[in-house]
């Protein structure tokens, strides 16, 4: 570096001092960017939509298979109410084929009884108790009632259902 005696300044050379230098782009460089951006978008469209394929086939699938569980459960359900009515169309059958002078009780207490077999259908009375529940019931299961009471004091019913049941009620006799 020289300095400058006319005026007491500093003077730099210029050629002493380095300055990043721009260099443009050739006009390939840019067309290969260029390209370069275009085959990362083309890429990222063609994965994006074999993507968005795979989701809607996804969504299909599931959509058919909610299809076939609903379509199972509702087969599934009528086989049951059909199962349900063999069951009670059964029992009826058996009650009807069973001899009358087989049920030879007059008289019972609590319990579960099969009409016709156990007991004879008919009228019944008891002098009841503080609790006295009855139930007339399609099959054995004590879930399947077509009638049931609870009370206290004296009962009269008509037994003339497949079967019945009673607690807390005492003796039962027959009265008609």
């Amino acid at each position: 570096m020289r300095e400058a005696a006319s005026f007491g300044t500093t003077a730099v050379d210029e050629r002493a001092v380095a300055r990043p230098r721009f260099t443009p782009w050739r006009k390939d460089q840019i067309a290969i960017a260029v390209l370069a951006a275009l085959c990362l978008f083309a890429g990222g469209v063609v994965i994006g939509g074999s993507q968005r394929q795979k989701l809607n086939q996804a969504r299909a699938e599931t959509g058919r298979d909610r299809a076939t569980i609903n379509a199972l459960r509702s087969d599934v359900a009528t086989r049951d109410a059909q199962i349900a009515y063999q069951n009670e169309e059964l029992s009826n059958l058996r009650m009807q084929q069973q001899p009358a002078h087989q049920a030879t009780a007059s008289a019972f207490s609590a319990g579960l009884y099969r009409v016709g077999t156990d007991i004879a259908a008919g009228r019944y009375h008891t002098s009841g108790g503080e609790s006295c529940y009855w139930a007339k019931l399609r099959t054995s299961d004590p879930s399947s009632y077509i009638d049931n009471r609870l009370h206290a004091g004296p009962q009269t019913v008509t037994v003339d259902s497949p079967y019945f049941s009673t607690d807390g009620c005492g003796t039962w006799t027959r009265v008609g």
